[in-house]
């Protein structure tokens, strides 16, 4: 995925509040974006086995069953996944419509901080 893309759908999905402020750090200064398919009930498969399998009111449960959630109600059978990381800050992954024209969810659990610039 280009960046200008990337970037573009990240601020769009932003001022829609989709996803946190937090997240636009993500498409600041130097960062790679990638992107691929996904079936959606390939991804319903593996949260709910992982819902079942996380204690009830961990984090981690609450974020899954978000996700498992937004799934359940989406109606198309392919999303697109992409992967934004930047040089140094956060690492998002976020789900978009099928021809990557809309960021739909933010997979909150996969954010995380990364503590040095990546080599």
């Amino acid at each position: 995925m280009e960046k200008a893309t990337g970037r573009r759908l990240v601020h769009q999905a932003w001022k829609e509040g989709r996803v946190p402020e937090a997240a636009l750090s993500s498409t600041e200064g130097e960062f790679q974006a990638v992107s691929g398919q996904v079936e959606r009930e390939s991804l319903l498969r593996t949260y709910r086995r992982r819902l079942r399998r996380t204690p009830p009111g961990s984090l981690l449960h609450d974020q899954t069953r978000t996700l498992v959630g937004f799934l359940e109600a989406f109606q198309e059978t392919r999303l697109t996944m992409i992967s934004v990381t930047p040089e140094v800050g956060k690492f998002d992954i976020f789900l978009a419509d099928s021809q990557a024209r809309q960021i739909l969810f933010w997979m909150q659990m996969f954010s995380q901080r990364q503590e040095t610039r990546r080599k």
